[in-house]
């Protein structure tokens, strides 16, 4: 049907692994667009409210250096399926 190859040259076909050691994302054509840690930094603020501040490499490395006890460093996938329930 034309309106399948029409709307096919507009869409990405994407594959997430969001696995324990490593996120990995996957376009359909062009291979392994991400692969980053997975890891999430994490600063809980006022009423328990939390603001991410940096993913991947950057939260890796943030691990053991950021001071005092409001920062979490999270799997990506348990941060994630938190937001999800918590959201519906």
């Amino acid at each position: 049907m034309i309106f399948n190859k029409i709307v096919g040259l507009f869409s990405n076909d994407l594959s997430i692994d969001l696995g324990t050691a490593n996120t990995i994302v996957i376009a359909k054509g062009r291979g392994i667009i991400i692969n980053e840690p997975s890891v999430v930094a994490v600063k809980t603020e006022k009423y328990g409210h939390t603001r991410v501040l940096a993913v991947g490499h950057e939260a890796k490395d943030m691990v053991g250096k950021t001071p005092g006890k409001n920062f979490t460093y999270l799997s990506a996938y348990y941060y994630l399926c938190t937001i999800w329930s918590h959201s519906s």
